[in-house]
C-alpha cells in the first residue's frame, strides 16, 4: 500500500484528535504543572515510562529503564505533593 502525504496528514490529525479526547497531553514540564495546579478535585497526572532508548534495550526476560537524564518528573512531584 502506497501512502501519499495527504493520507499521512489525515492519520496525524485523527491521532491528535483521539489522544486529546482521551485526555492525553504533552509530557512537558509546563503541561504537567498546568494540570496539577488547576482548580477542582482529582487532579492527577500519569506518566508512561518508556521510549526509544528502552525499546532499543529490550531483551527477553529483562526490563531496563533509562532514568539517568529523566528526573524532572520527580522534582515536579515533590513540588506539588
Amino acid at each position: 500500500m502506497l501512502k501519499t502525504e495527504s493520507q499521512s496528514e489525515n492519520i496525524k490529525v485523527v491521532c491528535v484528535y483521539v489522544c486529546a479526547s482521551l485526555g492525553f497531553c504533552s509530557c512537558s514540564k509546563e503541561s504537567i504543572e498546568y494540570l496539577l495546579t488547576r482548580n477542582g478535585c482529582g487532579n492527577a497526572v500519569v506518566l508512561v515510562v518508556g521510549g526509544a532508548s528502552e525499546a532499543l534495550d529490550a531483551r527477553p526476560g529483562s526490563f531496563t529503564l533509562t532514568l539517568k537524564r529523566r528526573k524532572g518528573f520527580i522534582r515536579i512531584a515533590m513540588q506539588h505533593g
